[in-house]
């Protein structure tokens, strides 16, 4: 996720605001990066990183 992306679709004078550009319209966080397709990705990365955190290390041999 990029917040920046997210910022950009609030403002109507930033260029990269595809959504405002397409339709005329902004719409809010809560409508953008706060939907369950968000958490999702966000709740797997964090799972993936708990992984790599707890997961044994293997032993080194001389």
């Amino acid at each position: 996720m990029s917040s920046s992306i997210a910022l950009a679709n609030t403002d109507t004078n930033s260029p990269i605001n595809v959504i405002y550009q397409l339709t005329g319209m902004t719409f809010p966080f809560s409508l953008t990066i706060f939907q369950p397709y968000s958490w999702i990705s966000a709740a797997s990365r964090i799972a993936e990183c708990l992984n790599i955190i707890t997961a044994p290390t293997p032993e080194l041999k001389p």
